[in-house]
């Protein structure tokens, strides 16, 4: 698992207390053998049976080379970019102009892939109703909810999801 977010847990640099691991992460544990490194790595560990990126910012072109090499001699990739991610507390927190925002630009446009980072998905049908600051319910068609009717059943990542709710998605 490549990701430079603090998914495994540990202190908030903003409230200075224990954060937990994240519950996606807890539970692939039970399940595989996951090793967790950061972008600072240039080459793959060898024995990389799957490989999943989440959130990846700056990453180099040598270890960009290396996810190239993985998926073209037949790796298993799973990817999660980001155009805005609002989970980076310290980023909200310093309200930087930046894009906060995920990139494998060079990979994704390589392999014939297109990923726009500057927008996100609104649809008003898959909307999900949200409590407002007044304490009433709003729909808000940038946090979505993907029933099973919109799931590929085909496709292994999501043929056993009933649902997928989420905010900011990219397209």
């Amino acid at each position: 698992l490549l990701t430079d977010l603090n998914i495994a847990g540990g202190q908030n640099p903003l409230t200075g207390q224990m954060d937990p691991a994240w519950t996606f992460y807890t539970q692939l544990q039970q399940l595989n053998e996951v090793e967790l490194v950061g972008s600072d790595i240039s080459t793959l560990p060898l024995d990389t049976d799957l490989l999943v990126i989440v959130h990846p910012q700056s990453l180099s072109d040598t270890l960009l080379y290396a996810i190239d090499q993985y998926a073209l001699n037949g790796g298993k990739l799973l990817a999660f970019v980001d155009p805005h991610n609002e989970s980076d507390q310290m980023a909200m927190m310093a309200g930087s102009m930046e894009p906060n925002s995920s990139s494998l630009d060079k990979l994704l446009s390589a392999w014939g892939i297109e990923f726009d980072n500057k927008h996100v998905l609104l649809d008003a049908m898959a909307g999900l109703d949200i409590r407002t600051q007044a304490g009433g319910v709003t729909r808000h068609f940038g946090f979505v909810g993907l029933g099973a009717e919109q799931l590929d059943r085909e496709d292994i990542t999501t043929s056993n999801l009933e649902i997928i709710n989420g905010a900011s998605f990219g397209t």
